[in-house]
């Protein structure tokens, strides 16, 4: 054991000081892939109907959902359209999959959504551990008001959402959001890939 003298005399054991750095650096969690760098870009979005996006860029926020780090990018047209995407990364799937069962937009929203989700089937091909697709404001299949895509992939938690808030006709199609959805997904696996 090495000891430290201390400027008022007192020594301290230099294992006993690597030991308290030892205990504080045991509390971090490591993030295997940053939440940004699994924010679509205006290139995923498809629906045409909408006019030109644009985003008001990147945000970072803390203590979200229970996530280590967590970053959301919305975009919007001046038609009313807006499509946005939030990434909530924890430091492992457990973690991720707790929040995933007990959280999602029908937790958040709970009884103040004016209208009933309704569940409805991904029709494309996603490589996300689980996942609900909701309708909030109309039957699916035509339309909706609100899409909400709630997904885990790994240690990563996933809401995708588009709304027609002031559109004349007030609903995002259901192959546009699959599109959409496609091109998010297929950018998520693919940077969860590279990092491993």
């Amino acid at each position: 054991m090495i000891k430290i003298f201390t400027r008022s005399g007192k020594w301290l054991s230099l294992m006993a000081a690597f030991g308290v750095l030892a205990v504080g650096c045991a509390g971090k969690i490591e993030i295997d892939v940053r939440p940004e760098s699994l924010l679509m870009t205006v290139n995923d979005i498809q629906d045409d109907s909408c006019g030109p996006w644009e985003s008001g860029g990147v945000r970072h926020q803390k203590d979200k959902q229970g996530a280590v780090a967590a970053a959301v990018i919305d975009w919007e047209t001046p038609d009313g359209c807006e499509v946005g995407v939030s990434v909530f990364a924890y430091g492992d799937a457990e973690g991720a999959g707790k929040t995933f069962e007990r959280g999602g937009p029908r937790h958040w929203w709970g009884d103040i959504w004016p209208y009933d989700p309704v569940k409805v089937d991904v029709t494309v091909p996603v490589a996300a551990d689980a996942y609900e697709l909701l309708c909030i404001g109309g039957s699916g299949e035509q339309g909706c008001f609100n899409w909400s895509y709630w997904a885990r992939y790994g240690s990563h938690l996933v809401d995708l959402e588009s709304f027609g808030l002031d559109r004349k006709d007030r609903y995002i199609s259901k192959e546009a959001f699959m599109r959409t959805l496609g091109n998010v997904d297929s950018r998520i696996a693919s940077v969860l890939k590279r990092s491993r």
